[in-house]
Protein backbone atom coordinates (compact mmCIF):
# COMPACT_ATOMS: atom_id res chain seq x y z
CA UNK A 1 0.00 0.00 0.00
CA UNK A 2 1.03 3.43 -0.99
CA UNK A 3 1.91 6.59 1.28
CA UNK A 4 0.24 9.96 0.80
CA UNK A 5 3.46 12.46 1.87
CA UNK A 6 5.60 12.90 4.91
CA UNK A 7 3.62 14.84 6.69
CA UNK A 8 1.44 12.46 8.15
CA UNK A 9 4.19 9.64 8.91
CA UNK A 10 3.94 5.99 8.01
CA UNK A 11 -0.42 6.57 7.36
CA UNK A 12 -1.80 4.58 4.81
CA UNK A 13 -3.58 5.93 1.85
CA UNK A 14 -6.98 4.59 3.88
CA UNK A 15 -5.86 6.24 6.69
CA UNK A 16 -4.98 9.44 5.08
CA UNK A 17 -8.48 9.28 3.20
CA UNK A 18 -10.15 9.23 6.73
CA UNK A 19 -8.19 12.19 7.76
CA UNK A 20 -9.82 13.83 4.59
CA UNK A 21 -13.37 12.76 5.72
CA UNK A 22 -12.74 14.08 9.11
CA UNK A 23 -12.20 17.56 7.52
CA UNK A 24 -14.78 17.57 5.18
CA UNK A 25 -17.31 16.62 8.19
CA UNK A 26 -16.46 18.98 10.41
CA UNK A 27 -16.33 21.97 7.37
CA UNK A 28 -19.70 20.98 5.41
CA UNK A 29 -22.87 20.73 7.06
CA UNK A 30 -24.96 17.88 6.64
CA UNK A 31 -22.44 15.10 5.69
CA UNK A 32 -21.72 12.28 7.66
CA UNK A 33 -18.89 10.20 7.05
CA UNK A 34 -18.16 7.26 9.19
CA UNK A 35 -14.06 7.58 10.30
CA UNK A 36 -11.53 5.29 12.38
CA UNK A 37 -9.15 7.87 12.78
CA UNK A 38 -6.86 7.68 16.10
CA UNK A 39 -7.26 10.46 18.53
CA UNK A 40 -3.29 10.88 17.72
CA UNK A 41 -3.49 11.27 14.52
CA UNK A 42 -6.63 13.72 14.90
CA UNK A 43 -4.82 15.62 17.06
CA UNK A 44 -1.74 15.74 14.80
CA UNK A 45 -4.05 17.00 11.57
CA UNK A 46 -4.92 19.91 14.20
CA UNK A 47 -1.70 20.88 14.81
CA UNK A 48 -0.63 20.91 11.04
CA UNK A 49 -3.86 22.75 10.47
CA UNK A 50 -2.97 25.60 13.20
CA UNK A 51 0.79 25.54 12.20
CA UNK A 52 0.05 25.81 8.51
CA UNK A 53 -2.70 28.66 9.44
CA UNK A 54 0.63 30.55 11.12
CA UNK A 55 2.74 30.16 8.47
CA UNK A 56 0.36 31.65 6.12
CA UNK A 57 -0.28 34.62 8.01
CA UNK A 58 3.42 35.14 8.91
CA UNK A 59 4.35 35.00 5.37
CA UNK A 60 1.64 37.47 4.36
CA UNK A 61 2.28 40.02 7.09
CA UNK A 62 6.16 39.50 6.01
CA UNK A 63 7.09 39.15 2.28
CA UNK A 64 7.79 42.26 1.38
CA UNK A 65 11.00 42.24 3.47
CA UNK A 66 12.39 39.00 2.06
CA UNK A 67 14.02 39.93 -0.57
CA UNK A 68 13.04 37.27 -3.23
CA UNK A 69 9.68 38.91 -2.85
CA UNK A 70 10.03 42.63 -2.26
CA UNK A 71 7.55 44.51 -4.69
CA UNK A 72 5.59 41.61 -5.05
CA UNK A 73 1.76 41.64 -5.16
CA UNK A 74 0.02 38.30 -3.14
CA UNK A 75 -3.20 37.24 -5.09
CA UNK A 76 -5.66 34.93 -3.19
CA UNK A 77 -6.49 31.86 -4.85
Amino acid sequence: MGFIDNLFGSESVSEYADIVKMYLQENLDNINLQTTLKPIIKSRFKKLQETGLEAELYFMNNYQVIETFNGAILDDA
